[in-house]
């Protein structure tokens, strides 16, 4: 029981912590566009 918490929780933890970079990167981006440098090979 407490052995499967941990994995649920270590597994929800590392996902969260893609969500912030996919986040982090996706803002850092439209941030590029707007200020219209926009970087081909991501674009």
């Amino acid at each position: 029981m407490c052995k499967g918490m941990a994995a649920a929780i270590r597994t929800i933890s590392s996902l969260w912590r893609m969500n912030i970079v996919i986040m982090l990167l996706g803002s850092s981006l439209t941030c590029l566009n707007s200020k219209g440098r926009v970087i081909p090979e991501l674009a």
